[in-house]
């Protein structure tokens, strides 16, 4: 079966119409979803924001801390582990000194999972994300 010049220009522009879309469609929902999610439209820029463990914390401006530092602040007692804990929508690692489940259901309530959440902005250079309210 032969199509007709119009009805295969048709196709085509069909084609390129909905190839058009989807490239559009798709930066415009990764910046909605990190708007939602981390605070900020850029997917690519650091959060003003991070949920983790059902808790949210927000970025403290400008500061800045090593792993080591990070890991000095834990109580030993709640025998925390550092461990990712995601990613940004832009591919950014963010960790925790996550305290484990066994040890957060001791107290009641049970305490956050962490105080603290650092975002990996350089080699052993973390942007400090404290806890929103209280625990």
């Amino acid at each position: 079966m032969k199509l007709g010049w119009r009805t295969a220009a048709a196709v085509l522009i069909a084609a390129a119409g909905l190839a058009t879309a989807g490239a559009v469609a798709r930066p415009i929902a990764a910046s909605l979803h990190s708007r939602v999610a981390y605070g900020t439209l850029d997917p690519n820029s650091v959060p003003a924001r991070i949920d983790y463990c059902g808790r949210r914390y927000y970025a403290d401006a400008g500061a800045t801390w090593t792993r080591e530092k990070a890991a000095s602040t834990s109580d030993p007692s709640f025998q925390a582990s550092w461990r990712e804990i995601g990613r940004t929508d832009g591919g950014t690692p963010y960790y925790a000194m996550v305290v484990p489940d066994t040890v957060r259901r001791v107290f009641s309530p049970p305490i956050p999972c962490t105080m603290l959440v650092y975002l990996r902005v350089g080699p052993d250079v973390y942007s400090v994300y404290p806890l929103s309210g209280g625990p």
